[in-house]
């Protein structure tokens, strides 16, 4: 791909299209297509019909709406995936996490401290402070 110009080849679908290095620093609002990897510091609003991977260097705050998040290394916030979200061992999860459907993984070392609730996304759920909590009978899967 060209930078400045136009692309002779549009990516795939669930390829990755942006990248924040080790060192780069980002504040305010992010979307994206496809898939983000995140290995430097972010604190934003992020919102993607796509893919949010942190690396083990990686460092994000802020409200995160997107389809799938992977995390080898440290995120924060309110958190709505519709799909899957996935620990990897050294990897850490803090705060609010609202799930579409059952989709949470987490590895062996791997640590997640939020409150938790997987099902139907809600808007008016979702808007609401305090609304996410334990959901008993949901499927969590530990690796």
């Amino acid at each position: 791909m060209k930078f400045g110009g136009t692309s002779e080849t549009k990516p795939r679908p669930g390829e990755m299209t942006g990248f924040v290095g080790e060192g780069v620093e980002m504040q305010g609002e992010i979307a994206f297509k496809d898939t983000l990897r995140v290995d430097g510091k972010v604190r934003a609003k992020i919102s993607s019909e796509g893919e949010l991977v942190i690396g083990p260097t990686g460092d994000v705050e802020g409200e995160i709406t997107v389809a799938a998040v992977t995390v080898s290394g440290r995120l924060r916030g309110t958190l709505r995936v519709k799909e899957r979200l996935e620990v990897h061992g050294g990897g850490r999860v803090e705060g609010d996490i609202l799930l579409g459907r059952p989709g949470l993984i987490v590895h062996d070392g791997g640590v997640v401290e939020a409150q938790i609730q997987m099902g139907t996304i809600k808007e008016e759920a979702a808007e609401r402070p305090g609304a996410a909590g334990a959901r008993k009978g949901s499927a969590v899967e530990v690796v």
